[in-house]
């Protein structure tokens, strides 16, 4: 056999190699490496495999691939000189014979709201925020969409959600529709408690949530925190500095307030949004049937689910009872002890559909199960002082 055909082979070989780690290794690999004593510089090219899936990247230079996926995959191909050859491998997920996954605005002329049915999927193949598109339909640049805003009011919301609509037996709210709900995650990005909005730069949450001399973030606009696949983006800030409320106790979870000050403000979106204080109140008056929205924090699940999308739990206030220590406010209302929704904020509307903050999710109790909320309303007063001092309002 000629040492031209020897190439060739072995130049197959590796290929396969490396294509079987791609089809059953982590997806987290950005690149492998393959050497070879000797190797013409000529462009490789490989087919779609159908059981490999990466997040969305950016666009090429030279050719727009819309795969749904992590930083395409290179293959450093490298002889026994110097040279390097950078060979991208652009894999997208199958869903038909000339079908692909990508996201719902991504496929067609779409340009109104999506409808999202989270008991019925529309392909199992593919991500429930994603659609199988024909190829031919794939849009090469799709237009992003507008969230700046120039509304300075607090407290608003996106009824129905912002370019998405959720459809769901389950208590499951749509894209943005609460957009002053934020996570509270760990340096390694874990989510650990949830939070509410209150300024651009300022997050209140609970006092539990924030353990000493650790690195914290918090992220704004997120919606379904297991994917990325959301219609626009989410934004990220460190915690600059933490304020626990002077009373606090943790072993009864009393006084469960804490303040986070940003390192840097969020942008002022549709999608994110401060709420309302009580002081903004002014002669509105509070409907009584208010709210608790957050994520579930899945702390200790053994087997982690596939979404987790914000929820929102009705509760009454004229149902609820008040500590005698602290003000905190019981709910009436006993939950499965599967939900930990820490830090959730309690919010009420007014007369004008703007949500108010009167509660943290504190704890529940042990005896039926029912979630109790740190007193923001009665605690205000120590909120603005700290506020104030810091100059954030």
């Amino acid at each position: 056999m000629s040492n031209a055909k020897i190439q060739v082979v072995s130049l197959l070989i590796l290929l396969n190699v490396n294509l079987f780690r791609l089809s059953f290794g982590n997806k987290d690999d950005a690149s492998t490496t393959l050497t070879l004593s000797t190797l013409t510089t000529s462009p490789l090219t490989t087919t779609p495999t159908d059981n490999i899936r990466f997040d969305e990247y950016e666009e090429n230079n030279e050719e727009v691939y819309d795969d749904i996926g992590t930083d395409p995959l290179s293959t450093n191909i490298t002889t026994n000189t110097t040279t390097t050859i950078e060979v991208p491998i652009y894999i997208r997920k199958p869903c038909g014979f000339t079908k692909y996954c990508v996201k719902h605005e991504e496929c067609g002329s779409r340009t109104g709201k999506i409808i999202i049915e989270l008991d019925r999927p529309e392909n199992y193949l593919c991500h429930y925020l994603e659609t199988c598109c024909e190829e031919s339909e794939i849009k090469k640049s799709p237009s992003p969409r507008e969230v700046n805003s120039a509304n300075n009011q607090c407290g608003i919301t996106n009824v129905e959600g912002l370019y998405m609509t959720v459809k769901s037996s389950g208590n499951e709210t749509s894209f943005a529709e609460y957009p002053f709900v934020v996570a509270i995650l760990d340096s390694a990005s874990n989510p650990i408690c949830n939070g509410v909005l209150i300024s651009h730069t300022v997050v209140l949450s609970a006092a539990s949530c924030f353990p000493p001399n650790e690195t914290m973030i918090v992220r704004a606009g997120d919606w379904d925190l297991l994917t990325d696949n959301e219609i626009v983006p989410h934004e990220d800030r460190l915690v600059k500095k933490t304020i626990v409320h002077k009373k606090f106790i943790l072993s009864d979870f009393l006084y469960n307030l804490a303040l986070a000050i940003l390192e840097s403000a969020f942008p002022r979106t549709r999608h994110i949004v401060p709420v309302c204080k009580y002081d903004d109140l002014g002669t509105s008056i509070l409907n009584t049937s208010c709210i608790a929205v957050g994520w579930n924090v899945f702390k200790y699940a053994k087997f982690p689910p596939e979404r987790n999308i914000v929820f929102k739990m009705d509760v009454d206030t004229t149902k609820t009872s008040k500590s005698d220590w602290d003000g905190s406010i019981k709910s009436s209302v006993s939950l499965s002890r599967r939900y930990n929704f820490m830090g959730s904020p309690l919010i009420c509307p007014n007369e004008r559909n703007q949500y108010f903050v009167v509660g943290i999710w504190s704890y529940m109790t042990g005896e039926k199960n029912q979630p109790v909320f740190a007193n923001v309303t009665k605690n205000r007063e120590w909120i603005n002082e700290h506020l104030m001092r810091d100059g954030e309002f």
